[in-house]
């Protein structure tokens, strides 16, 4: 399934889907906290709290899903998922998109914030239903 965002859609607020369940109840307080973050930032660029609110939602952000994709792929590793690698890989390309807007935006570009919401959102919708459903279809296939 392809999740298309156009460009009005960026500042959409994300709700949590139980469709998203892992069958990992830390992958999932992890998914929701990402989640969260980026309805934070999206929140506070819209109100105008690109200094404050903002620096501290991207800041969470990027401590998060480091920390995310560190736990995701230990966990896959440890239980032999078959589609590790791919998994990595999508978590890098997240990783390097992110880093390449937050430069663009520091370079004092405008708009990369609103982009860098936009690109995220997309990427968790796309992410939660493509490449983190399969390893949920793995984790819950393993638990029963």
């Amino acid at each position: 399934m392809t999740l298309i965002l156009d460009r009005g859609e960026w500042m959409r607020q994300l709700t949590w889907d139980s469709a998203w369940d892992m069958g990992d109840a830390r992958l999932e307080r992890q998914h929701q906290a990402m989640v969260g973050a980026s309805n934070r930032l999206a929140a506070a660029i819209e109100a105008g709290e690109t200094q404050t609110e903002a620096k501290k939602a991207i800041s969470f952000l990027l401590i998060y899903v480091g920390t995310h994709f560190k736990d995701e792929e230990a966990l896959m590793a440890d239980l032999g998922y078959p589609g590790l690698e791919a998994h990595r890989l999508k978590h890098e390309h997240c990783t390097r998109r992110i880093d390449d807007l937050l430069e663009h935006h520091r370079a004092g570009h405008p708009g990369m914030l609103a982009e860098l919401v936009r690109f995220f959102n997309y990427w968790l919708l796309e992410h939660f239903e493509t490449a983190d459903r399969e390893l949920a279809a793995f984790l819950k296939a393993r638990a029963a």
